[in-house]
C-alpha cells in the first residue's frame, strides 16, 4: 500500500465505521471465514452483493470480519511508512508484518483489539500490559491464525461502546502513539517490550477520550 491508496483506503473506512456491526454475534472461526472470499471485495458495496443468500447474522460476521481486515491494512501501514521498518515482502506469510530497526529478533504481527471485558474497570485503570499478552493468547481463535509469534497489540479503548468502530479508523491519531513508539525502542528502551511464551510483545493503549481525542500508553 502506498500514501495515496491509504488515504483513499483509511478515509472510507472512517465514513462507513457506523454502519459496521459492532459485535461478531459468534466466534470467529475458519467455517464462515470460508464462506465468502472476503478478500476480493474491495468496497462494502461488492462485499455486500455477495451476501445476499446468507442468514443476517452471517452477513453480519463477514461485514465485520472484512472492516477489520481494512483496518488492519492501515494499521500495518502506519508501522512500515517509517524510517527504519520493513514490511514484510510476502503477504501470504502469517509469521510477521513488520520489522523493527532493521533487527530480525523484531519481527512482528501487528493485532489491532478492543480492550477485552474481563478488563474493564468503571475506575478507567489500565490493566498491566503483561496480564493483557496472556489473555489474548490463552483465547486466540483456535483456527488458521492460531500462531504463537512476536506481536505487537494496539489496544483500543472507546469512550463508549458505539464508538468502537470509528476508534479504529482515527488513524491520524494512531499515527503518532506508534511514531513515538518506534523511536523509542530505536533509542534502546526495550523494556517497553515483554516477554511472554518465548516471544517479545509490545502493546499500545489507545484511549479515546470524553472530547473524542485520543491518548495512548505503553
Amino acid at each position: 500500500m502506498n500514501k495515496a491508496q491509504y488515504d483513499t483506503l483509511s478515509q472510507y473506512l472512517y465514513d462507513i465505521a457506523p454502519s459496521i456491526p459492532l459485535n461478531w454475534g459468534q466466534v470467529q472461526n475458519d467455517r464462515d471465514d470460508g464462506l465468502v472470499n472476503i478478500f476480493s471485495k474491495a468496497s462494502l458495496d461488492e462485499l455486500n452483493n455477495s451476501l445476499t443468500q446468507l442468514p443476517a447474522h452471517k452477513q453480519n460476521y463477514l461485514r465485520r470480519r472484512w472492516f477489520l481486515w481494512q483496518c488492519s491494512k492501515c494499521d500495518e501501514y502506519l508501522f512500515y511508512n517509517q524510517p527504519k521498518v520493513l514490511k514484510n515482502p510476502n503477504p501470504k506469510d502469517q509469521q510477521w508484518d513488520v520489522e523493527l530497526l532493521g533487527h530480525t529478533l523484531l519481527r512482528f504481527d501487528i493485532k489491532s483489539t478492543i480492550l477485552p471485558k474481563a478488563f474493564r474497570s468503571d475506575h478507567g485503570h489500565l490493566p498491566p500490559a503483561q496480564d493483557i499478552i496472556r489473555f489474548y493468547f490463552d483465547r486466540q481463535s483456535r483456527g488458521r491464525r492460531n500462531h504463537i509469534q512476536n506481536r505487537i497489540f494496539l489496544v483500543h479503548l472507546p469512550n463508549a461502546k458505539t464508538n468502537s468502530n470509528t476508534l479504529r479508523t482515527k488513524f491520524k491519531a494512531k499515527q503518532k502513539a506508534i511514531t513515538e513508539y518506534i523511536y523509542d525502542l530505536s533509542q534502546g528502551e526495550l523494556h517497553i517490550l515483554i516477554e511472554h511464551q518465548n516471544c517479545l510483545h509490545g502493546l499500545i493503549y489507545l484511549k479515546e477520550n470524553k472530547e473524542g481525542s485520543l491518548s495512548y500508553k505503553y
